[in-house]
C-alpha cells in the first residue's frame, strides 16, 4: 500500500474518501456510499476513528491516539490489532483511501 509520493519505507496515510455523506447521531456515525448503495453504521469507537480520519493519518498515529485516550481501557496490543483490522475494513469498503497527496507525504 505504498504510494509513489512516499519513500519506500514510509507508512501510508489514510483519510476519508471524498464526498461520502455522513451524519453523526448520538454515539454512532452513519456513512452512505452512493457507489455501492450501502449505509454503514459506526459505533462510538468507529465514530472516533472516522473523526480522526478527517485529516490524513497513519495507522501508527491512529493507534497512538487510541492508546493515549483516557476513556479507553484496553491492552495496547489489542488496540493495535483492532485499529489495523478496522482500517483494512474501511479501506475495502471504499470509505477511506490511501492519501496520495504530496502534502501528506511531507509530514
Amino acid at each position: 500500500m505504498k504510494s509513489a509520493a512516499q519513500p519506500a519505507n514510509a507508512a501510508p496515510d489514510f483519510c476519508r474518501a471524498d464526498r461520502l455523506p455522513f451524519r453523526r447521531l448520538d454515539h454512532q456515525t452513519l456513512i452512505v456510499n452512493p457507489q455501492s448503495r450501502e449505509v454503514h453504521v459506526l459505533n462510538g469507537t468507529g465514530s472516533r476513528l472516522w473523526e480522526l480520519l478527517e485529516q490524513p493519518r497513519t495507522v501508527a498515529q491512529l493507534i497512538a491516539d487510541f492508546t493515549a485516550a483516557d476513556d479507553i481501557d484496553a491492552n495496547p496490543a489489542d488496540i493495535a490489532r483492532d485499529i489495523e483490522g478496522f482500517v483494512g475494513e474501511l479501506l475495502a469498503k471504499g470509505l477511506i483511501v490511501e492519501n496520495r497527496s504530496a502534502a501528506g507525504a511531507q509530514r
